[in-house]
């Protein structure tokens, strides 16, 4: 018998493999494409790329070495003791109780300086209502309510003195406390003073390690296991240095021009990388 030639609906046509190779075409395409723009035409982010690893990890040795000599020196090594003992001593021992003493103070002396300050919140507030009432006394001409006020008035004068000088008592109470505390931890803090007379270079290292970099963050690393933690150069861009009034043209204006060589020679401007 013979079979009837029936066209295939194309509602039940699969196109599965077809759509898959154009998908990957696409993606590949979009890669290539990508990379093309960033890298394969751009070959300045290469140079500027690697000439920022190498200023990183110059100042890296350089921070290194300092620290290498720092350790050496009896003078840093005495700064640096003294300030493990001053810190010592105020987070353990008899100093540290009696800072911790005196915290707990000051906190007892800000909880009655808080109802001392709202009383005297309060009289102002009541001077003002008594101020609006004898001015109100006195437009109406209404003299025995304007002395009335009046009376109030000076009264409350005299409460508030009272109680201004109270809280200022209460304010220089707990000044004196805190005084205290910062001389007992002031001992520490000459110490640290004393520890980064030595230490500038070095602290200034790190510094311009911070600076030239985004900073330590987990990233591609030179070594192995090549990805983790490190000082990571920062995204390379084009560098350029306008010239204003390089040229003029035929109607004597000023033309400006635009100088990028930065972008590739990254260290012509940098000493030490001569």
């Amino acid at each position: 018998m013979a079979r009837r030639n029936t066209p295939l609906d194309d509602e039940k046509r699969s196109y599965g493999a077809i759509w898959l190779v154009l998908s990957l075409m696409l993606l590949m395409s979009g890669l290539w494409a990508l990379a093309d723009d960033n890298f394969f035409r751009r070959p300045w982010k290469k140079w500027q790329g690697g000439f920022a690893r190498l200023e990183i990890d110059t100042v890296k040795k350089q921070i290194a070495d300092e620290q290498t000599r720092l350790e050496g020196d009896e003078a840093y090594k005495k700064a640096a003791a003294d300030v493990a003992k001053a810190k010592a001593d105020v987070e353990s021992g008899e100093s540290a109780k009696q800072i911790a003493d005196l915290k707990a103070k000051v906190e007892a002396l800000k909880l009655v300086d808080l109802e001392k300050d709202l009383n005297l919140r309060f009289i102002k507030s009541e001077l003002e209502e008594w101020r609006y009432f004898h001015d109100d006394a006195l437009h109406h001409h209404d003299d025995a309510k304007r002395e009335h006020w009046a009376k109030k008035i000076e009264e409350g004068e005299k409460t508030k003195a009272e109680r201004d000088k109270i809280f200022q008592d209460s304010q220089a109470s707990i000044a004196a406390v805190q005084q205290e505390i910062a001389d007992k931890e002031g001992e520490v803090i000459k110490a640290d003073e004393e520890l980064a007379k030595l230490t500038v270079k070095r602290d200034d290292l790190q510094q311009k390690l911070e600076n030239i970099s985004l900073g330590y963050l987990p990233g591609p690393k030179e070594t192995f296991p090549y990805f983790g933690l490190d000082w990571q150069p920062k995204i390379p861009k084009i560098q350029q240095v306008v010239l204003e009034e390089f040229d003029r043209n035929n109607y004597f204006q000023p033309v400006a021009r635009v100088d990028r060589c930065t972008s590739c020679h990254a260290a012509i401007d940098k000493p030490g990388f001569e």
